[in-house]
């Protein structure tokens, strides 16, 4: 047999080629290696992300649901859905969609079809941040954690989903001007707005010719800003803004609400001046929110009786003391009764407002006879004993008399307001709450005298007035002589005059383009009868308006017909940034939002990572 003989050379040969060959099989394998590991973990992520946004479904269901009750029931609302398992039994389910049929769904803590929520952090008054820099109130936050993974697949890969979601409640006041429907500034004289600034609706904004409108605070609207407005005015220089971040507004932001278990209109979130109706539940978040059941002394005139109702706060009943008093024609007896009851209190004057072209009885409240009775009378200290820590620092006003064109309410003599406090530094202040239009005349909360026309609030004392209307009298005015009717406007100077107090009250809305459908802005909020030109109007204040007008409803008019303006020193009092120095019976806005989301390992519902 003739057996095959290779050179040296050929053999070599072969030897490369065998080689070759093998590292061109394992660099094969490792490409099929790799592109098997490829695929694999294409397919991993793909059913990850498939799980993450199934997990996902499972927190936006929960947060959908947690919304809704916190609008219509506040925290009762979402605690009362806790406690019935409602959110933990909420997943994502085939009959929504057939989709949700390749997912199991569980907790996080090992229970299928379960999603976990907890309150991870109770309601503390804290600095917010976000959209509410610059603001304090009480924030909660609750966390939702849902983890998923799908039912086919070789992987079957799992994802976790957290959600925060955090409930801001913001005294409202905390706002240097509030507006729960459209903001107008339009036509304004010289303005700086020394705070925050909101509105659920449109804010619109323009100088007039020559004055200059700044914003030394944030301005935050859920709509948008437009320098024009329903009234047809347009073509306004643009304001300064001077508030941060830059560039010192934001638009689009969330809607701030009154927690009134029911839509935010202006007639629906007006029930807070009204007196509740029969059968009304105390403790129903429109019960919580109304001034009559925050009062502890409820005043009410009618025709022939007048009656004052003793009470603790957040109680619908309480002592009664009754007068028989004719409005129309009160005897000697029941003047003298009247006197002796409630020293504070006079019902026979009689004045006109020029721009209702009405004649006004007030129900006339000397604020600092008030302030002296309160703590001397007997069925005050029954509910309020010296010494006690809780005083009478809400009182409440509805005088439904028909006698003349408009019934009113008018505080004077209020340079001091009660104090309700064991000391000055601890008082707890007084506000003053009417469905009524609200008459001030002369200065309010001006404890120093040498403080008027400044914006020096270390001497005042926690105030807001609260009612349907509010007009500012200045102490130059009498009602024999300014408010006798015929007295013309050129005639009816005023004084420098300073109001220090919170003040939340309706306006006539803007209706249209012509002439006198204009709301006269919130610089005309706080309406006036006199001629202030060459005069200071100083507010210290919060202006707040979240409902309309019902009882003074004359649209507003320029300079010139009712009133002449004043030179208007207009301050936000920073005092209420403090939640020991807001005025008695805040209203508290709330927003519910998402604070912050993450994904999570599975089987934790404690991930505080990023």
């Amino acid at each position: 047999m003739k057996l095959l003989r290779l050179n040296k050379k050929q053999g070599y040969a072969l030897l490369m080629v065998m080689a070759i060959v093998g590292v061109a099989a394992l660099v094969a394998a490792s490409t099929m290696q790799r592109t098997y590991s490829v695929a694999k973990l294409n397919q991993r992520s793909k059913q990850f992300q498939g799980s993450m946004y199934a997990a996902e479904a499972a927190v936006e269901k929960v947060y959908a649901r947690f919304r809704y009750d916190y609008v219509t029931g506040g925290d009762a609302g979402i605690s009362n859905s806790m406690a019935a398992n409602l959110y933990q039994d909420m997943i994502p389910t085939a009959a929504e969609n057939s989709h949700w049929a390749n997912y199991q769904f569980w907790n996080a803590q090992g229970v299928n079809n379960k999603t976990y929520i907890g309150l991870i952090s109770n309601k503390v008054y804290q600095v917010l941040d976000g959209s509410y820099a610059g603001l304090n109130g009480w924030r909660g936050v609750y966390r939702v954690v849902s983890n998923a993974r799908p039912l086919t697949g070789t992987e079957q890969v799992a994802a976790g989903v957290q959600q925060e979601v955090a409930i801001d409640t913001i005294p409202a006041f905390q706002y240097a001007i509030f507006y729960n429907g459209q903001l107008e500034f339009t036509q304004c004289a010289p303005l700086t707005v020394r705070g925050r600034t909101h509105a659920n609706g449109k804010i619109c904004l323009g100088a007039a010719s020559g004055n200059v409108l700044r914003f030394e605070g944030l301005v935050t609207t859920a709509s948008s800003i437009v320098y024009s407005n329903m009234a047809g005015y347009s073509g306004f220089a643009t304001p300064v803004y001077a508030g941060t971040p830059s560039p010192g507004y934001k638009t689009g932001q969330p809607t701030l609400q009154l927690p009134i278990g029911t839509n935010n209109t202006a007639a629906a979130v007006r029930e807070i001046i009204n007196p509740p109706p029969a059968g009304e539940s105390i403790t129903s978040l429109m019960g919580q929110q109304r001034y009559y059941n925050k009062a502890s002394l409820v005043l009410i005139v009618s025709n022939t009786t007048v009656s004052l109702m003793v009470k603790n706060q957040g109680t619908s009943s309480g002592t009664i003391t009754n007068i028989s008093y004719n409005s129309a024609s009160p005897s000697l007896v029941e003047r003298t009764n009247l006197v002796r009851a409630f020293p504070f209190l006079t019902l026979t004057n009689k004045f006109r407002d020029y721009r209702e072209s009405k004649w006004v009885m007030p129900t006339e409240i000397n604020m600092g006879t008030l302030k002296n009775w309160l703590p001397t009378n007997a069925h005050v200290l029954s509910y309020y004993p010296a010494g006690s820590g809780s005083y009478p620092n809400i009182m409440y006003i509805d005088d439904n008399r028909t006698i003349t064109n408009l019934h009113a309410v008018r505080v004077f003599n209020a340079a001091i307001v009660p104090t309700n406090g064991p000391s000055a530094a601890q008082a707890t202040g007084f506000t003053l709450a009417t469905q009524n239009p609200l008459y001030v005349l002369g200065h309010y909360n001006l404890p120093n005298n040498g403080h008027a026309g400044t914006t020096n609030t270390t001497a005042t004392f926690p105030s807001s007035l609260v009612s349907d209307a509010i007009t500012i009298l200045s102490s130059s005015w009498t009602d024999n002589v300014y408010g006798n009717g015929s007295t013309a406007l050129g005639s009816r100077d005023a004084a420098n005059t300073t109001v220090n107090a919170a003040i939340l009250s309706g306006v006539v809305y803007t209706t249209g383009s012509g002439v006198g459908q204009w709301s006269g802005g919130v610089h005309n909020q706080t309406r006036l009868l006199e001629d202030w030109g060459g005069r200071t109007l100083t507010l210290n204040t919060s202006l707040v308006n979240l409902y309309n007008s019902a009882q003074a409803t004359a649209q507003f008019q320029n300079p010139g017909n009712y009133y002449n303006a004043p030179t208007r020193n207009f301050n936000f009092d920073r005092n209420f940034l403090s939640q020991y120095d807001l005025p008695p019976g805040t209203p508290m806005i709330s927003v519910i939002s998402r604070f912050k989301w993450t994904t999570t390992p599975i089987n934790t519902v404690t991930y505080n990572g990023p």
